[in-house]
């Protein structure tokens, strides 16, 4: 249990200082764009919250299914798209 608090602590730490350089650098750089280093932050820090939980299976469960239903939502979306714009 203490090496799995350990890992949370460590990932909630990665995800405030993901935070705080997304913050910073964008705001030094004048970048107004969109970037992914936003989404560090909030994988990390819900990572170091499921990781805190033991490793629940059922919050694994649901994460896992949740992504999977995302891809497929995702290919859909792609092949409408593709249907729509490019037509042979």
């Amino acid at each position: 249990m203490k090496k799995i608090f350990n890992t949370s602590i460590a990932y909630f730490a990665s995800a405030m200082a993901a935070g705080v350089f997304y913050r910073e650098f964008t705001r030094f750089d004048g970048f107004t764009g969109v970037t992914t280093l936003g989404v560090v932050h909030t994988h990390l820090l819900v990572l170091g919250m499921v990781i805190s939980t033991g490793m629940s299976a059922m919050i694994s469960g649901i994460a896992g299914i949740s992504h999977i239903m995302m891809l497929i939502a995702f290919i859909l979306l792609f092949i409408s798209l593709k249907k729509t714009f490019i037509k042979e």
